[in-house]
């Protein structure tokens, strides 16, 4: 390679490189896989039996991710394959000409600009993953060898055998009958769903209206002078008895939406939802060995390594993550709050 950037991209220095860039902030991961709950796994497949133990049951894998049957011995160990994150950019014959007359620390920038340019997107995508994961199956598209698309398809519910939790609420949160007590009802009675699985600690997203249509209620509480229950409004939340409302701004983008033309952002919790979620339960989010060499099959959240190209000349340099977030069904549940 006749200008050297391999260098530059060493696990040693990209881990480097990683410290000094500004924390991404990815409201899904950072609330169900905070850096507590993220795992890096040292091989390129995870048995079904360690997911089996986050979520009680195995997922159903579809399309790249077969389980592989193991061992010849008594016990036959299974295995699913993770699909990695891949992106890239290039660095073209022109560019590494200019490059030569760049000092090291003028260079070192414009590595960190592409590095975290490349991490943001791979974030980004992994932030999408970990919001599907919440509703029990990762529908993702996958780009084959071909050039072709193709769906990569993870089914945590073990195709409903491993359900998540499900609770109708008697009254719509934006029926004029609906009071603060019937809201209360609600959310205890949610909470105990998940006593009943062994998890607590509930917390509640909810969507735009029915936030507005809690925010109502609490607002016209506040105004009272004798409230049977404890009511407190604050930025983007609303405590009502103890209980707390959050307002789920959360986005994600689908790539496959945009394929067809349609809008391709999504919001985490739809207007008329509520996620509700057991923040003690054990969601993880595995980041597994990378098929490359020159990260020494090792698993991290983050590479990337330079590739000569030809045709046009220059370096490609490839950014790649290979995540699988594991969420726990019997401690998820979607309410459809408003019809």
């Amino acid at each position: 390679m006749l200008v050297n950037v391999r260098q530059y991209f060493t696990p040693k220095s990209i881990a480097q490189k990683l410290s000094t860039l500004p924390k991404l902030e990815s409201p899904v991961m950072d609330t169900f896989f905070p850096e507590a709950r993220r795992r890096q796994w040292p091989l390129a497949v995870i048995g079904l039996d360690h997911i089996a133990k986050v979520t009680r049951a195995v997922p159903v894998i579809r399309r790249g991710s077969p389980a592989i049957p193991m061992g010849q011995g008594a016990r036959a160990w299974e295995w699913i394959e993770p699909q990695p994150v891949e992106v890239s950019d290039f660095f073209s014959a022109v560019d590494l000409n200019n490059w030569k007359l760049l000092d090291d620390v003028s260079k070192d920038m414009v590595i960190t600009e592409k590095i975290n340019d490349m991490r943001t997107v791979v974030r980004n995508t992994t932030e999408g993953l970990c919001a599907q994961a919440l509703t029990g199956t990762i529908t993702w598209p996958m780009r084959l060898q071909d050039g072709t698309t193709d769906t990569y398809t993870v089914d945590f519910t073990n195709g409903g055998a491993n359900p998540l939790l499900t609770y109708v609420v008697g009254t719509a949160w934006n029926d004029n009958a609906k009071t603060l007590v019937s809201i209360m009802d609600d959310l205890i009675r949610l909470e105990d769903l998940f006593s009943d699985q062994g998890y607590g600690n509930p917390e509640f997203w909810c969507g735009r209206d029915v936030y507005l249509a809690a925010f109502a209620l609490a607002q016209a509480a506040n105004s009272g002078k004798n409230s049977p229950i404890n009511v407190q409004i604050n930025d983007r939340s609303i405590s009502i008895g103890g209980y707390t409302l959050k307002l789920a701004l959360g986005s994600y983008y689908n790539p496959a939406l945009a394929a067809q033309g349609v809008a391709p952002t999504l919001r985490v919790v739809a207007d008329k939802q509520i996620l509700a979620f057991a923040r003690n339960a054990p969601f993880t989010l595995y980041y597994t060995a990378l098929d490359d060499m020159y990260a020494n099959l090792l698993p991290m959240p983050f590479y990337a390594r330079p590739v000569e190209q030809e045709d046009p000349q220059g370096i490609k340099v490839i950014g790649k993550s290979k995540p699988l977030p594991v969420p726990v069904p019997k401690a998820l549940c979607w309410v459809q709050a408003i019809p």
